[in-house]
């Protein structure tokens, strides 16, 4: 199986100027933990609920943007990558979610939930 047979398609992205009191309400009404930041389309960063979590608080959330607390070095995945290598580059790398990218433009999303689902032979439903 291919990362593009799991992948969620309508990805819920962050822009680098967005307010981290924004992004906590977006994360919240999606029922998400992070999301792929995106400039003109390409992805330039991934935030998580733990990068808001592990910030300085010398400023209040609200008062600071996505930019400041983002991961810069994103790994992302092809949409032709077998779910064996999406799972090995999670567990190598220590992350719960893969952009998926064609053509430095983001076309899905792949989190560990769905791995898991697919390695135990459930299909993505959504």
């Amino acid at each position: 199986m291919k990362v593009k047979d799991l992948m969620t398609r309508n990805v819920v992205s962050i822009k680098p100027d967005e307010s981290l009191g924004d992004v906590v309400v977006k994360f919240m009404e999606n029922k998400i933990s992070g999301a792929p930041v995106l400039d003109d389309e390409k992805v330039v960063g991934i935030i998580s609920k733990a990068d808001i979590l592990n910030m300085n608080y010398l400023k209040k959330v609200s008062e600071r943007v996505v930019s400041d607390v983002m991961s810069r070095h994103v790994v992302t995945v092809d949409p032709e990558s077998s779910i064996e290598r999406a799972a090995r580059l999670m567990v190598n790398r220590n992350i719960n979610r893969l952009p998926v990218v064609e053509e430095k433009k983001l076309i899905g999303i792949v989190a560990r939930g769905d791995l898991v689902k697919a390695l135990a032979g459930e299909k993505n439903t959504y």
